[in-house]
């Protein structure tokens, strides 16, 4: 998954680098299609949080459609804070809420 910083939609140096990766396959196989699945920690207005999981998936499915990937072949959804993979009671445990994690859908 790709991390983002608090209140940040901007890509990282090292997302940018795993999504490199991910377009030279989108690019070698043109039957792939893919979604990705925005997330945020709990802090703040819930539905803020939404806006900015979506905005984190539009970034990312932005940078592939740059790199030459049909936008076709992209799905996003941003789900805000509503599934954590860790508790949100440290900043360490936030950080891994904020993310983009992305499926491999049907060829």
């Amino acid at each position: 998954s790709l991390s983002f910083d608090q209140t940040k939609s901007e890509l990282k140096e090292s997302a940018m680098a795993e999504l490199d990766l991910v377009a030279q396959w989108m690019m070698r196989d043109p039957a792939v299609r893919i979604r990705f699945i925005g997330h945020t920690d709990n802090q703040g207005d819930p539905l803020r949080n939404v806006k900015l999981s979506e905005d984190r998936v539009r970034n990312v499915k932005k940078y592939l459609v740059d790199k030459g990937i049909g936008s076709n072949r992209i799905e996003t959804v941003g789900y805000g804070g509503a599934f954590p993979i860790a508790d949100n009671s440290t900043e360490e445990s936030r950080k891994l809420n904020r993310r983009v994690e992305m499926e491999i859908l049907d060829k």
